[in-house]
């Protein structure tokens, strides 16, 4: 990913979206992608990131979810996923 943009996708951080704002944004594929920490191991963040979840599909959005850990160690696969997700590989 280079500045802002991966594989030629323009991607916004913290975008608010609804009522609830999006980690990062790809307008053009309407996509969607969030990054938890450790403190979306509780329940109650948990049952807050559910409903967002499905608020958002429910809007048509594809939302594509990882680990803070699996950036940290695995970036190269978190960037497959998200091509993958975003429809380009």
């Amino acid at each position: 990913m280079k500045g802002k943009k991966l594989e030629g996708l323009k991607f916004r951080r913290q975008q608010p979206i609804h009522k609830y704002v999006a980690d990062f944004y790809c307008a053009d594929r309407k996509l969607v992608v969030e990054l938890d920490g450790v403190s979306h191991n509780f329940l109650s963040i948990y049952e807050n990131d559910v409903k967002k979840e499905k608020a958002l599909f429910d809007l048509g959005f594809t939302v594509v979810r990882f680990a803070d850990e699996d950036v940290k160690n695995n970036i190269e696969g978190v960037l497959t996923d998200i091509k993958k997700a975003a429809g380009i590989l």
